[in-house]
């Protein structure tokens, strides 16, 4: 599946947002922007990714063995006697 393609306004209004709450700064590079993360942003989008991190070390091992039992039924349920 080809990467979803972003509506340049929505884009805009996240950068907004975040701008707003001091989480991005944004500069002019002649007909480019530069959004960067400030400290804040960094520091709260750090939290979020040890946080999602957390949650799949937890769940991968689950959503593993539950893939390789589907497989494995679905092998009985497939197979044709010769």
């Amino acid at each position: 599946m080809p990467p979803k393609a972003t509506n340049p306004r929505k884009t805009v209004e996240l950068i907004n947002r975040g701008e707003t709450n001091g989480l991005v700064e944004r500069s002019r590079a002649g007909t480019h922007v530069l959004v960067r993360l400030t400290k804040k942003g960094q520091r709260i989008l750090g939290r979020a990714v040890e946080k999602r991190l957390r949650e799949l070390q937890v769940a991968g091992p689950v959503l593993v063995n539950t893939l390789q039992q589907l497989i494995n039924t679905n092998h009985t349920f497939t197979r044709r006697p010769k």
